[in-house]
């Protein structure tokens, strides 16, 4: 059957999109939905519902039993000019929100689909806890802010449609007329002299500033927006660049180190830039037209100024190599700090596990009052705020969210997340009290191409970013099966490069490799191609797999996919396409590896902050837990005979490969040098394990004798734009094959309305 083509609309709308806000819960069934937070719980477990499927959830409960039509979510979803493929991405929001209600379209029991029109909340009962109970309930007409008059306004309304009755209708809607004009006065004579419009980027405006063959990144503009710093690779390493924003202005190189530095940020009088050196360690400082660098402090990374320029933020953890910056990433052991621009002892801002994950990104509030930061476990990110003088941290967002930065008025946050299977530029307003008061809006959807690092000028002009682009093969090399030494050079396996590769599995037989595609604005499918690359195909196209491994006999691997929003481990023939339900998963749980017997799983968990490898059987039963560490240890990979697992452990941000019994038992550490040291699989023997290493900022192939510890480097890359991962070695002993992605980027500049 020939496929329909894709229907692709510009939403373009005049006036502002406004949506009813009707309280700040929401039950329904089973369900709740907290609405400030976009928190959708059932019972005790909490959802991860992303943004679309949240606006649309939020637009059905504000008209329940009334239809809802495309035209209305496309001028909600998208702003004016956004260019779409308007019935895909909608279509994707619905069976994504369907997944979290567990419900089905066939026979719906909350969203109703209504061909060619659009889409009707039928469940019959709606509780708005929090809305007005009668119209003289109200809010008091004086508000703080625009959106807060339009949540008193949205509230009376709201409850009122689930009520019958001409008579209360009639008297909602006076409310509402009486509330909407009153806010609007207040709004009009108290509030819009103090506070500028919301700002717009103006896409059509984008220029090109650097034109770089490999990575120009991390933008940061000067007090008074003539000059531009930034990191560079074009002299062989990462070095910190200026660049002139005049006609014909010309770079500056100012440190020639080698230093691996990345990170830059202009102090508040445009005297100085802090930066972060992977090589030499710790944050420096160095005057803005040139000089020598001093260190201010000996660790940390993602130095943040202070508004009055006395301090500087930081995350106590590095993170400066491609292949935790190009694809954001925050170190599980991370917290920040802070130190006075002067020098001196730094203080800490943050404790481990308060909350539950690495915290990094910091950028402080236009006031100097609190600092917003980034967070990141193996399975969920969030974003939150802390006062710069120390305290208890507070949720500001539970969704992702990287390269936080104010808007030029202060009034919302700018942010980089990766929901809808996409990556976004997301903006979210804030109340004067710094939290979130309202939805964030998309207000660009890059795909697979990353917005990083936006930073606007001081007058709120114009902005600046890193678009920055990878591409992605599975590489292979030769290898002795009696020295376990590289035979020749790497040679490519896959020749795609749109999406990456991840996690290759050889079967037992060591005939095939399985690996996953992964696609930013796409699922995530499990291919099949033989150990020279011939004969790639699909191995299934049900979408969001993690691939586990292969059973014994070759013909089934083991998958993890998403149904009804519930996570399920399966087994997959790979010749009859047969699929077998083999046990539920805790959506907590993560990286899980299948056993070489096929019986067992092993798999990352977090518990009070910290992370821990546990197991548990294929075919039910209790997990039980390896690892006692108090820091971090994870990323589980068996030995060929299942007695042995190789981990990866944490300590003051480097990491390193340790192994245990597989029953439990004393970790022993194996690697020792600085750097990161990632472990996937092991030698047919049993003896070594391959793992890709970060030494001196560049990513290679190594493999480690558990027997004699002995390292030995495989592959022999010099690009630090580049990174490997997941090395996979034939049960034959004969090949090694991992992931290389090659990064390019430069910077950017748009105006802001």
């Amino acid at each position: 059957m020939q496929r329909k083509p894709a229907i692709v609309i510009d939403c373009i709308h005049s006036g502002p999109v406004e949506g009813l806000i009707p309280a700040k819960q929401i039950s329904f069934g089973e369900f709740e939905l907290d609405v400030r937070t976009g928190e959708l719980r059932k019972g005790e477990r909490r959802i991860r519902l992303q943004e679309q499927p949240f606006q649309i959830l939020l637009m059905l409960l504000e008209h329940p039993g009334e239809l809802v039509t495309r035209d209305e979510i496309c001028k909600r979803l998208w702003p004016s000019g956004t260019i779409v493929e308007f019935e895909h991405s909608v279509a994707t929001a619905i069976k994504k929100l369907r997944q979290a209600l567990d419900d089905e379209a066939e026979s719906p029991r909350y969203v109703e689909t209504l061909p060619r029109r659009g889409f009707r909340f039928i469940f019959p009962e709606v509780d708005s806890a929090g809305a007005a109970e009668e119209p003289s309930a109200a809010p008091p007409p004086v508000m703080t802010s625009g959106e807060e008059a339009s949540e008193a306004a949205a509230a009376p309304l709201a409850t009122a449609r689930g009520r019958h009755g001409w008579q209360r209708k009639a008297w909602a809607g006076f409310a509402v007329a009486l509330v909407c004009v009153l806010g609007w006065l207040a709004w009009r004579f108290l509030i819009a002299p103090r506070v500028p419009a919301g700002e717009t980027l103006d896409g059509s405006s984008m220029t090109q500033v650097t034109a770089s063959p490999g990575v120009d990144r991390d933008p940061s503009l000067s007090p008074d927006g003539s000059l531009l710093a930034y990191s560079s690779d074009q002299s062989g390493s990462f070095e910190i660049c200026v660049k002139s924003l005049a006609p014909g202005g010309r770079a500056m190189q100012l440190t020639s180190d080698n230093g691996q530095n990345f990170q830059p940020a202009w102090s508040p009088d445009g005297k100085l830039i802090a930066y972060y050196s992977q090589k030499r360690g710790g944050i420096w400082l160095i005057p803005a037209l040139g000089g020598s660098a001093r260190l201010l402090v000996d660790f940390g990374s993602s130095p943040a100024w202070s508004p009055d320029g006395t301090k500087i933020a930081f995350q106590s953890v590095e993170s400066g190599d491609l292949g935790q910056t190009l694809y954001p990433n925050i170190p599980q052991s991370a917290t920040l700090w802070i130190v006075a621009s002067q020098g001196g002892a730094p203080v800490q801002l943050t404790r481990p596990g308060h909350p539950a994950s690495g915290h990094g990104d910091p950028v402080w509030s236009p006031d100097g009052k609190r600092i917003v930061f980034s967070t990141m476990t193996t399975i969920f990110q969030e974003i939150y705020s802390v006062s710069a003088n120390g305290g208890e941290p507070r949720r500001l967002l539970p969704l992702t969210g990287f390269d936080l930065v104010y808007a030029p008025n202060g009034r919302a946050l700018y942010f980089l997340n990766s929901r809808e299977e996409s990556w976004h530029l997301m903006r979210v307003p804030l109340s004067p009290a710094g939290d979130a008061a309202g939805a964030p809006e998309a207000i660009a959807n890059t795909g697979n191409i990353l917005y990083r690092h936006l930073r606007f000028s001081a007058d709120g002009r114009f902005a600046a970013f890193s678009q920055l682009s990878s591409a992605s093969n599975l590489q292979s090399v030769r290898i002795s099966p009696e020295t376990a030494e590289a035979i020749g050079v790497p040679e490519p396996l896959t020749r795609d490069t749109t999406a990456r590769k991840l996690f290759p599995h050889f079967s037992p037989d060591g005939k095939k490799i399985a690996y996953v595609n992964f696609q930013y604005g796409l699922d995530s499918t499990i291919w099949l191609a033989d150990t020279d690359g011939k004969n790639v195909r699909p191995l299934d196209t049900a979408p969001n797999h993690w691939f586990l491994g292969w059973f014994p006999d070759s013909r089934r691997i083991a998958h993890t996919t998403r149904q009804n929003g519930s996570i399920i481990l399966e087994s997959l023939d790979i010749d009859s396409g047969i699929k077998a339900r083999l046990r539920d998963v805790d959506p907590n749980d993560s990286f899980p590896r299948l056993s070489p017997d096929g019986k067992q799983i092993a798999f990352n968990r977090w518990q009070d902050g910290v992370l821990n490898i546990w197991t548990e059987p294929v075919d039910g039963g209790p997990a039980k837990q390896l690892t006692f560490d108090k820091e971090f240890i994870g990323f589980p990979n068996w030995a060929p005979d299942g007695k042995s697992i190789g981990a990866q452990m944490q300590r003051n941000g480097d990491s390193h490969i340790v192994w245990i019994p597989s029953d439990g038992g004393t970790p022993i550490q194996l690697t020792n040098d600085p750097g990161q040291s990632l472990p996937r699989d092991w030698s047919p023997d049993g003896d070594k394990i391959a793992f890709a290493g970060l030494r001196d900022g560049v990513w290679n192939i190594y493999w480690v004798s558990r027997r004699t510890r002995a390292e030995k480097q495989i592959t022999h890359y010099a690009k630090p734009n580049a990174f490997v991962r997941y090395p996979a070695w034939s049960p034959r002993g004969d090949q090694i094959v991992y992931e290389f992605t090659e990064a390019t980027g430069n910077i950017w500049l748009m105006r802001v309305k």
